[in-house]
């Protein structure tokens, strides 16, 4: 529990709930918080084509229109992408309108330059 609060801490004060981040800083969240929520938020067909490790698939005009298990703590740090950087701001305004509160746009995989999962 340390190591969340402590990596919580640290967004609290780096980045305003709903910030537009660059890959290398989503990329150190991911790695100083194991529980960060990694959200793909294009389609399942893109999805399955490529995503980013342990990325889980809401997506964009899905995502208002019911719960999801995954997005249950209001208070999760997450971190979210599409293709390009249209869709993951669009999600990113929704969810904060819907009061998540540790939410950030990383844009889209597109100039993601880490590791990915491709079919």
């Amino acid at each position: 529990m340390l190591v969340v609060a402590t990596a919580c801490n640290e967004y609290a004060e780096s980045f305003e709930n709903g910030s537009l981040i660059t890959a290398s800083q989503a990329r150190n969240l991911m790695e100083q918080n194991p529980y960060a929520i990694i959200l793909d938020v294009r389609t399942q067909s893109e999805f399955d084509a490529l995503h980013i490790p342990n990325a889980i698939l809401i997506p964009n005009e899905m995502l208002g229109l019911q719960e999801w298990d995954a997005l249950s703590d209001k208070g999760a740090l997450i971190l979210v992408y599409c293709r390009s950087g249209s869709r993951s701001e669009q999600s990113v305004r929704l969810l904060v309108a819907m009061g998540y509160t540790n939410v950030l746009d990383f844009g889209g995989i597109l100039s993601w330059p880490y590791e990915i999962i491709s079919n």
